[in-house]
């Protein structure tokens, strides 16, 4: 029994003399009292540990229990040992941050609060500090929202003396970036198609991130119809594919495109919409000359106004449709080169103007309404979809009109006649003057007529033959003689004898001379002098008679 003695003695000071005040050692509890844990860890006296030494949740221990404890004394004034648990594990988790930092490690923490300068972060049940600056990869203007993130990060700066500990997650964040942008750049070439996540959206369209770095997908690229806001079609956050375009190194620019992704719809308008087809379409635009219809994205038609009613004539497209309207129309014409597509809306309704030449002979009378007037004539309705026009040199056989509604007016009731019909320009020419005789039918070229001067003007005189026909003698025409303007003995009013030397029959006026009438007389005066001079009668004398007469008339 002695000798067992001598053999715990001599253990138990082995044991004193290897343990060391302010070492950490294993203890093991032994008792359990209402002041705290009775820990054995080798020495002559068992320790206590306050229970206050331990948070709530560490407060369910059972004696055979391990711990590790800070040795402080081996024996108080009590005699027993000094212990602390909760030393223990501060300088533990001292440890722990001290062989992270020098081991570059990357850690797993938490970030619990917003501080002055940035937020704590809980690692190794210690908080350390991470400044805003390093919280992320940009600038995170609400630290708040970063409560109770999980974070991973590295221990940038060490004081153990000053208790200071500085981490950062930007470094792992910018490594990684790098990472991933040597790979990116490695594989990146263009026609590839990539997944990515929308950044940015700017005006001009918006950044892509491909995971180490950015593309640019222009607006022009996005869509392969119009794309007036770049935010109606794509929303930050978002994952997309979108197709390499174009990739420069040298400047680390990779230019993007989502419409690449599909076909261009102009490339098979003609066969998807030939000519003459039946097809359906929404109104995106309206303009002055017409209504831009999508049919698919990417691809418009044009419904010119021209194109919209047989019926009327439409001034403006929003008289007929609306933006968002659903319609209906006939593909006309399709220009695959200059990405455009005529539409017609009328075409899907019978064409009045079909049978328009036999419905309208020429030389037919009509009647219809003015429906309104234009400085070059009146145009008439015959019928809902066709209308014809009068030319205002179509309006009088005597008057020279400057503007239709000097005889006419809008919604009169008239009369016409048919001059021309042209079904295939969908056109019809009608005359109002043609209704009464052409004043110039029963005149002759070479005719000898009266005329009387209503106008004298620098080319000549204007002339009136009977109640609506007008004539004119030109200046060249007034005399054998070369004179610059017509001037007395020539007046307003006075009749005139002169020769008809052209008839427009089209505009019911002669173009007369009086130079051509003298000649035939002085021809008429030399036969009869001819005849006569048996009876000695002077030329000079029969010549004077005649022009002697010819003076008295004017």
């Amino acid at each position: 029994m002695e000798r067992q003695n001598n053999w715990l003695e001599e253990a138990l000071k082995t044991s004193e003399e290897r343990s060391q005040e302010g070492d950490i050692v294993t203890g093991k509890i032994v008792g359990i009292t209402k002041d705290g844990l009775v820990v054995a860890v080798g020495l002559k006296s068992e320790g206590l540990i306050p229970i206050n030494d331990f948070d709530k949740d560490e407060q369910d221990f059972k004696i055979g229990d391990s711990l590790e404890v800070l040795l402080v004394r081996k024996e108080s004034k009590s005699g027993q040992a000094l212990l602390s648990y909760q030393q223990a594990r501060e300088i533990r988790r001292w440890d722990k941050l001290e062989q992270a930092y020098k081991q570059n490690a990357i850690l797993d923490g938490v970030i619990k609060r917003k501080v002055k300068g940035g937020v704590n972060v809980a690692v190794f049940d210690n908080e350390v500090f991470m400044p805003a600056s390093q919280v992320g990869l940009s600038y995170i203007k609400d630290l708040a929202t970063m409560i109770d993130q999980a974070v991973r990060v590295r221990i940038i700066k060490f004081d153990r003396m000053k208790m200071n500990v500085v981490v950062s997650q930007r470094v792992i964040l910018e490594e990684e970036m790098r990472h991933k942008k040597e790979i990116l750049w490695a594989e990146l070439q263009e026609g590839q198609v990539r997944k990515g996540w929308i950044k940015n959206i700017t005006e001009f369209g918006a950044f892509i991130d491909l995971g180490g770095s950015e593309g640019l997908l222009h607006i022009n690229d996005i869509s392969w119809g119009k794309v007036k806001k770049v935010s109606d079609i794509l929303k930050g956050g978002e994952e997309i594919e979108v197709k390499v375009l174009q990739v420069d190194r040298i400047n680390e620019k990779i230019a993007l495109g989502l419409k690449q992704l599909s076909q261009d719809p102009w490339l098979s308008v003609k066969q998807k919409y030939p000519v003459a087809a039946v097809v359906s379409g929404k109104v995106v635009s309206l303009a002055d000359f017409g209504a831009f219809v999508e049919l698919e994205e990417g691809l418009e038609g044009l419904i010119h106004v021209s194109e919209m009613s047989w019926v009327e004539y439409v001034k403006h497209p929003s008289k007929i449709m609306k933006v968002g309207d659903v319609v209906q129309a006939k593909v006309l014409a399709s220009e695959e080169e200059k990405r455009k597509l005529s539409l017609g809306l009328k075409q899907i309704q019978p064409n009045p103007w079909a049978n328009a030449a036999v419905k309208y002979k020429t030389g037919s009378r009509v009647t219809g309404v003015v429906s309104h007037l234009s400085p070059f004539g009146a145009f008439v309705k015959l019928e809902d979809g066709i209308e014809g026009l009068i030319h205002v040199s179509d309006l009088s056989w005597q008057e020279k009109i400057s503007h239709p509604k000097k005889i006419l007016k809008e919604n009169d009731k008239i009369e016409a006649l048919v001059l021309r019909v042209d079904a295939k320009e969908e056109k019809l020419s009608l005359g109002f003057k043609q209704l009464q005789e052409n004043p110039a039918a029963g005149y002759k070229v070479g005719e000898i007529i009266e005329a009387e001067i209503t106008e004298i003007v620098e080319q000549g005189l204007v002339v009136k033959v009977g109640p609506q026909l007008r004539g004119f003698i030109h200046i060249s025409q007034i005399t054998g003689e070369f004179v610059e303007k017509p001037t007395a003995p020539f007046k307003v009013g006075q009749i005139v004898t002169a020769k008809i030397v052209k008839i427009d029959a089209e505009e019911a006026k002669l173009s007369l001379s009086i130079k051509e009438y003298e000649k035939g007389v002085k021809k008429e005066t030399v036969a009869k002098y001819t005849k006569t001079s048996e009876q000695k009668v002077t030329f000079g004398d029969v010549l004077g008679d005649q022009l002697a007469k010819f003076r008295q008339k004017e």
